[in-house]
C-alpha cells in the first residue's frame, strides 16, 4: 500500500502524499480517520496534523513504511 501512496518513490510518506491520499482513498481516509479535504480554515488541517505527528514517531517529518503500519 505505502508504494501505491508514495509518488515520488523515496520509500516515505510526505505531508503532502498523505493529504492527496486522503482526497483519493476512502480506504485510507477510514484508516486514518480523516476527512476527504483537508482545508487550513476549517481545523481539519490541526485533526490532520495530530494524526501525523502521532504516526510519524522518529519526527523525521516524513512516515516510513513501518510507522504507516503502526
Amino acid at each position: 500500500m505505502l508504494t501505491s501512496l508514495d509518488k515520488n518513490g523515496d520509500g516515505a510518506l510526505s505531508r503532502i502524499e498523505v493529504i492527496k491520499a486522503c482526497r483519493n482513498d476512502e480506504g485510507i481516509r477510514l484508516l486514518l480517520g480523516l476527512p476527504q479535504t483537508i482545508r487550513q480554515e476549517d481545523g481539519t488541517r490541526d485533526q490532520f496534523e495530530r494524526v501525523f505527528q502521532r504516526l510519524d514517531v522518529d519526527d523525521s517529518k516524513a512516515l516510513s513504511f513501518e510507522e504507516f503500519c503502526r
